[in-house]
């Protein structure tokens, strides 16, 4: 199946179902056909696969799914971003500014969501959106907007999982079950469990 009709080929649906989420907590979203011309993942599923119901995409949330579903129906039939652009040519139209006024971990997933579905256009708003946001602030600040850990709170996290670690195998070995008493121990009347202060 393709999205360009050929001789010889049906209409593409007009509305695709997709599947956020996994089984038991999944949520459907509906999707036109021109909108997700603009995810080439989704597209080469769709003619690869040759999938006409419902497509699944576990990995991403409903929530995100829903942004990106709204972005690329915003975008329907406008040209496929066929070449990544320098970031100084990148100007990011009003809707699309307002678009992205989310919170970091939201435009976090929203990266994420639009790098597995391969949806270029976005992912040069988002680069260009996070390049604006970083202008002119130090790299202290940057870790603290986007709560990168700097390397002293690396080794400090490292160090506490140590800690965590060898407390966790002290537990453990505290409630480990008495070895078993050997016959030889029970004829020389020591104890496998004796204090050196018993003997």
């Amino acid at each position: 199946m393709s999205f360009q009709q050929e001789e010889g080929q049906a209409t593409p649906p007009g509305q695709y179902t997709l599947q956020a989420g996994k089984i038991g907590a999944e949520e459907y979203i509906q999707i036109s056909a021109k909108a997700i011309q603009l995810s080439l993942t989704l597209k080469n599923m769709i003619e690869m696969l040759d999938l006409t119901e419902v497509i699944p995409i576990e990995n991403i949330d409903a929530k995100t799914l829903r942004k990106i579903v709204q972005f690329c129906e915003h975008h329907a039939g406008e040209p496929v971003l066929v070449s990544k652009l320098n970031g100084s040519e990148v100007v990011i139209p009003d809707w699309d500014a307002e678009f992205l006024k989310v919170t970091n971990a939201e435009l976090f997933f929203l990266m994420s969501a639009a790098d597995y579905l391969h949806i270029d256009l976005l992912m040069q708003y988002i680069g260009k959106k996070i390049a604006l946001t970083a202008d002119g602030k130090s790299p202290m600040e940057i870790s603290k907007m986007w709560k990168i850990p700097t390397d002293k709170e690396e080794q400090e996290a490292r160090e506490a999982a140590k800690m965590k670690r060898i407390l966790a195998e002290a537990v453990e070995k505290t409630f480990e079950e008495p070895e078993p008493v050997t016959g030889e121990q029970q004829d020389s009347g020591v104890s496998s469990n004796a204090s050196p202060l018993d003997q």
